[in-house]
């Protein structure tokens, strides 16, 4: 978890970083929003370039590039 934590705030300078994979699932959003967090991350149409997460949109990335 701690190179998670890490990884999440390594690159990011942006404002929104709090609505980006990396840091959600830092933070055990994935857990305790299964459901929410699943609607993030099916039918993914971008990849960070940095984590290698895909989303299905590029707000939800750092370094989004699309599939």
């Amino acid at each position: 978890m701690l190179q998670e934590t890490l990884k999440s705030n390594s690159i990011c300078n942006s404002e929104l970083h709090n609505e980006h994979l990396c840091y959600i699932k830092s933070q055990g959003f994935h857990l305790t929003n299964e459901q929410e967090y699943n609607t993030l991350v099916e039918d993914v149409r971008y990849m960070c370039n940095h984590c290698s997460r895909t989303a299905r949109s590029a707000d939800n990335l750092c370094v989004p590039v699309l599939l």
